[in-house]
């Protein structure tokens, strides 16, 4: 009268034995560690942009403005619509993938 339900039975899963999680787990902490060491070697490389990106516009900024006044606002209001889009389209790629 009683029968016994069960799901299939895997047989994979009877030959995974604790000395297979401790491995998985170690690997995935090594996994996580070498992506902070990415992101953290990438703040560098976005840091040096944003310092070489500030310095090339200082120097416009200093060339430009003795000589060409209307050219410095208009490439500057041009830059920044430019970094205005980007930032927009950023924001909201985030909040899409959120």
């Amino acid at each position: 009268m009683f029968s016994q339900v069960s799901g299939p039975f895997n047989p994979l899963l009877s030959k995974f034995k604790d000395e297979h999680i401790k491995q998985y787990l170690d690997g995935a902490q090594i996994e996580s560690n070498h992506d902070y060491e990415l992101k953290k070697s990438n703040r560098w490389f976005y840091m040096a942009y944003a310092i070489i990106v500030v310095l090339v516009f200082i120097a416009g900024v200093v060339y430009l403005l003795p000589d060409n006044k209307d050219l410095l606002i208009q490439l500057i209001v041009i830059i920044v619509a430019i970094a205005g889009g980007i930032g927009g389209g950023y924001g909201l790629s985030k909040r899409r993938s959120e």
